[in-house]
Formats: structure tokens, sequence, C-alpha cells
């Protein structure tokens, strides 16, 4: 690809990684608890109770080493959901992104390349009409070279 494309679609998943929204990088778990009130629902069935246990979320992390754990109101569940699958895309459109930016810089450098050696044949063909003109040593460094590894120190024709 070519170097504006490829930065277009770096500018494209930049746009894309702005929109993602709150991230939560952690897991949320669901447990079953019982509050121990003694006419309460989640008394066990061999207690004479229902048997039905209290649900409640936890979201847990890491930060600075160690884990935190936080309880999650039911309210708002969905979004610490949402922001969990949050966290996915992101992770997801920085791979994508940094394989873009080393494609960007290697079509650069790849481009870079090409210039130097069109530049450096212009620079040569000028540097060779010279020689022949007879314009001397200066300008046909090569040649000289060549005759001197051969044996001789022989002026150009």
């Amino acid at each position: 690809m070519d170097v504006p494309s490829l930065a277009a679609r770096r500018d494209e998943l930049l746009r894309q990684l702005r929109a993602v929204g709150p991230v939560f990088r952690g897991s949320l778990g669901r447990v079953r608890l019982t509050c121990g009130k003694s006419n309460c629902r989640c008394r066990p069935v061999r207690a004479g109770g229902a048997g039905r246990r209290h649900v409640a979320f936890y979201a847990s992390y890491r930060a600075g080493g160690r884990a935190q754990v936080f309880q999650v109101p039911a309210d708002q569940v969905a979004q610490v959901r949402a922001a969990r699958a949050a966290w996915g895309r992101m992770k997801a459109l920085l791979e994508k992104l940094a394989e873009a930016q080393v494609s960007l810089w290697r079509a650069q450098h790849e481009q870079e390349k090409q210039r130097r050696k069109v530049e450096g044949f212009r620079a040569g063909a000028v540097r060779d009409r010279g020689a022949r003109a007879g314009v001397g040593a200066e300008a046909d460094g090569r040649a000289a070279r060549r005759r001197r590894r051969a044996g001789g120190a022989t002026p150009a024709p």
C-alpha cells in the first residue's frame, strides 16, 4: 500500500479508538449468598427456608500489583459489562493501530530509499557525462580506482 492510504488507515483506527468509551480491565463475577436472617428466603431448605440465595455482583481488578474487589450494584452491572467489552475492543484496536503504524513506517522508509536511489542515479549520470567529456579524474573517481587496481596508474584516455 502507499503512504497516504496507510496514514488514512492509521487515522481511522485512532478515530475508532477515541469512540470506544469507558473501559474496565478486570472481571465481573456473580455470587449467591445467605444473609443470616432467620426469616429470610435465603435460609436453607433444611432449616425451613426456601433456599433461594441472594445474588450479588463483584468486580475485581489489579492495581499497584494487588487485587482489588468492589461490589457492583445491580443497576450498574450492565455498565460494567459494557465497559469490559469495550476493553476487549480497545485492545484489538490497539493491536491493529500498532500494525498500521509499523506498516506506515516501513512504507515511508521504502519510499525514502527509492527517492535516494533515483537521486543517486541522476547524480551518477551527471558525473559520468562529465568524465566522458574529459573533465578529469575528480569527476570520475571510480574509473581511476579501477585503473589503479588493474596495476597501472595510466592517465585517463
